[in-house]
C-alpha cells in the first residue's frame, strides 16, 4: 500500500522506569514487521502501561522467527498479549515472561492476539509462557482471545504447535476470574497444551521468587466465554493432547475451584492427563472437582474435594467430585507421603481406579492405617 512502510531486520522495544498512557505494539499499525528470519524483543521493565500489551501489530501482520516478550516489576493496567491486536503473528517460537512481585497485570494474559472470531491470530510452532511472581487479576490462557491459533478449516492447515504454560509462583486468584487455561479464550487452537505449577516446573526454566502460588481453576483446554442452555458442550475448541502437572513439594499452594483436563464446557481431540505430585491444599482450603480426563494421579497428595456441577452440561447437576475421568491413580509413599481423596460429593463416570503403595508394611507397623491411600 503506498505510503505505509514496512520493516525488514530484527526489532527491539524497551521500556524502562517509563510510563505509557496507550498499549504497546511490537508490531506495526499497518506496516508489516519482519520477513520471517529476524527477531523481535520487548522488554518492559519497572514501568506502566496505562493500556494494553501485544507482541504483534494493530492491524498489520508480524513475521518473525523469535518473538521474546518480558514484563519485569512493572504494572499494566489492561491485557498482555504474545500475538497482535487483529493483525497475524507468523514466528517460529513466542516466549512470554511475566517476573517480580512487583508485576501486576489488571487483564488476563493470552499466548496469541486479540483475533476475530472465525479468523486465524496466530500461527506459532513452539509458545513458552512463565508466571514468576506476578498478581494477575484476570486469568492466563494458552491461546488467543477470540481469534484462532494455527487453526483453520482445511484438512491440511498449520502444523500442531506446543504450548507450554510454566507457574512457578504468583497470585493467579484474587481477580475476578483465576483460571488458567490451556486454550484459547473463545478461539480455536490447533496444539498440545501442557501446564506445570509449582515445584512440577523444571529448574531449567527458572528459579521461583518465592515458593508460592495461588490459582482458583485449571483446564487443559479452552474456555468458550459466556454460554447458555443451548450451547453445545461436546464442541471441540482444542485440537491436541494436553498434560497438566500441578507439584508442591516445598510449596505453599493453593488451588481452590476445578482442576479439568479439558476445556470449560467444551471438548478437545485428543487424550488429557492430570498428574498431581506431592501437593495438599492448606489445612483450611478445599477443591471443588477434577473432571473430564483420560487418567488422573496423584503421588503423595491429599485433596478435599467439595463438588461442582458436571462440566460437560450448562443445564447444571448436581455436585461432583470426581466427574468423566478414566482411570484414578493413587500413589503414596507410606506415613506421611501418601495419597487420599475425601469427597464431599457424588461421583460419576469414573472408568477406573488403582491405588499403589510404594512402600513396604510390616503386621505390627502402628503407622499402617495413617499410611495407607484412602478415597472417602
Amino acid at each position: 500500500v503506498s505510503g505505509i512502510a514496512s520493516i525488514s531486520g530484527s526489532v527491539s522495544v524497551y521500556i524502562t522506569s517509563g510510563t505509557v498512557k496507550l498499549s504497546v505494539f511490537g508490531g506495526g499499525e499497518y506496516g508489516y514487521v519482519g520477513t520471517g528470519d529476524d527477531l523481535l524483543t520487548i522488554d518492559i521493565s519497572d514501568s506502566e502501561i496505562i493500556g494494553d500489551v501485544f507482541g504483534g501489530g494493530r492491524y498489520s501482520s508480524t513475521n518473525v522467527s523469535s518473538l521474546e516478550l518480558s514484563i519485569n516489576n512493572s504494572e499494566v493496567d489492561g491485557d498482555v498479549f504474545g500475538g497482535g491486536m487483529y493483525g497475524l503473528l507468523t514466528s517460529d517460537t513466542v516466549n512470554i515472561n511475566l517476573v517480580g512481585k512487583e508485576t501486576t497485570i489488571g487483564g488476563s494474559v493470552y499466548g496469541g492476539g486479540l483475533g476475530t472470531e472465525g479468523e486465524l491470530a496466530t500461527v506459532v510452532s513452539e509458545r513458552t509462557i512463565v508466571i514468576n511472581g506476578p498478581t494477575i487479576l484476570g486469568s492466563v490462557y494458552g491461546g488467543s482471545r477470540d481469534g484462532d491459533d494455527n487453526y483453520v478449516e482445511a484438512e491440511n492447515g498449520y502444523g500442531v504447535c506446543t504450548t507450554n504454560i510454566y507457574i512457578l509462583s504468583g497470585n493467579i486468584s484474587s481477580g475476578s476470574s483465576g483460571n488458567v487455561y490451556g486454550g484459547a479464550y473463545k478461539g480455536r487452537s490447533k496444539m498440545n497444551a501442557n501446564i506445570y505449577v509449582g515445584s512440577a516446573v523444571s529448574e531449567q526454566i527458572g528459579y521461583p521468587v518465592e515458593r508460592t502460588f495461588s490459582i482458583h481453576s485449571i483446564f487443559g483446554g479452552a474456555s468458550v466465554g459466556q454460554v447458555d442452555d443451548d450451547y453445545e458442550t461436546s464442541t471441540v475448541l482444542l485440537f491436541g493432547n494436553t498434560s497438566i502437572r500441578i507439584g508442591g513439594e516445598g510449596y505453599t499452594g493453593s488451588i481452590t475451584g476445578n482442576v479439568f483436563g479439558e476445556g470449560d464446557y467444551c471438548r478437545i481431540s485428543g487424550s488429557a492427563d492430570i498428574e498431581f505430585i506431592g501437593f495438599s491444599n492448606p489445612s483450611d482450603v478445599s477443591m471443588l472437582s477434577i473432571q473430564k480426563a483420560d487418567s488422573v494421579t496423584l503421588v503423595d497428595t491429599e485433596l478435599v474435594l467439595d463438588g461442582d456441577v458436571d462440566g460437560n452440561s450448562t443445564s447444571g447437576s448436581a455436585k461432583l467430585s470426581i466427574n468423566d475421568v478414566g482411570m484414578l491413580t493413587l500413589v503414596g509413599h507410606g506415613y506421611g507421603a501418601r495419597s487420599g481423596l475425601t469427597m464431599n460429593a457424588q461421583v460419576s463416570t469414573l472408568s477406573g481406579y488403582e491405588s499403589v503403595h510404594e512402600v513396604e508394611f510390616t503386621e505390627g507397623d502402628e503407622y499402617l492405617v495413617k499410611a495407607m491411600n484412602y478415597l472417602h
